[in-house]
């Protein structure tokens, strides 16, 4: 008996509950910031069992120091309100809850506001509670093709812009840095660029208790992810690092050796 029993905990730890050492970096992207010591890393550690939960987000670290794990301090929220300069960091934070909720529930301004430090990094955090229902144009996934970007030192203009999905077709957008991410395919070519932002306004959503009843002028915190996918061969190495999150080559993962 005793035999089995010590042998339930190692099983438990072999199926990786709980955060497994075994877990590998999936990914890693990383952007500057102007005039700061400091930069922010996006990351994700995938689990290498099936039990197994990925861990991700946001981090701050000097910008001499070598990522890893454990000098990770997880801020709450992936989200920038504005570019992020040095001594001035504001985070989004949209709080999901728990379970369902009633319109009632959505505000359109915060319930709740403070600042904290991550790191050494002071940041202010202001929080919203989510929309109950499914925005229909202001909130989702939107994709779009572009022909050319031109970047300055606060935004990154699309020009050309044709909806390939969810989107509602112009000309040129442009979004302020901070929430883009330049994702690549193999070779430093950029698969697509993906940016948030948020949405906190009124507009028409889909409700309960009929839910493919179309309701106009509720309220409405969320995100919107807008992908833009090159016409032309786009690589990362045109795109700057401040304020665009760009991916940080990662060394092959080795496989144990094995008897």
């Amino acid at each position: 008996m005793k035999r089995l029993l010590l042998l339930v905990p190692l099983f438990l730890s072999s199926c990786g509950l709980g955060d497994s050492p075994e877990d590998h970096l999936d990914s890693l992207y990383r952007q500057r910031i102007s005039n700061s010591k400091y930069v922010i890393y996006d990351f994700n550690y995938a689990g290498d069992f099936a039990t197994s939960l990925d861990y991700g987000g946001l981090t701050f670290l000097d910008s001499s120091a070598v990522f890893s794990r454990d000098k990770i301090d997880k801020l709450p929220s992936s989200y920038f309100v504005g570019k992020p300069v040095a001594e001035r960091f504001h985070l989004l934070l949209l709080n999901y809850g728990q379970g369902r909720e009633s319109p009632k529930d959505t505000s359109l301004t915060p319930v709740r506001e403070y600042t904290k430090k991550y790191n050494g990094v002071e940041v202010a955090v202001t929080e919203y509670k989510h929309t109950y229902g499914s925005a229909t144009l202001d909130t989702g996934l939107k994709q779009y093709r572009f022909e050319r970007f031109q970047e300055t030192p606060d935004s990154l203009i699309f020009y050309s812009v044709t909806n390939r999905y969810g989107g509602a077709p112009a000309p040129a957008m442009a979004f302020v840095k901070g929430n883009i991410q330049a994702v690549e395919f193999a070779g430093d070519t950029v698969a697509y660029l993906e940016i948030n932002r948020a949405f906190i306004g009124r507009g028409s959503v889909y409700q309960s208790p009929k839910p493919f009843q179309l309701v106009s002028n509720q309220p409405i915190v969320g995100m919107t992810t807008f992908r833009f996918y090159p016409r032309k061969t786009v690589r990362a190495v045109s795109l700057s690092d401040i304020g665009i999150y760009k991916k940080v080559k990662l060394q092959p993962v080795k496989e144990p050796l094995r008897d």
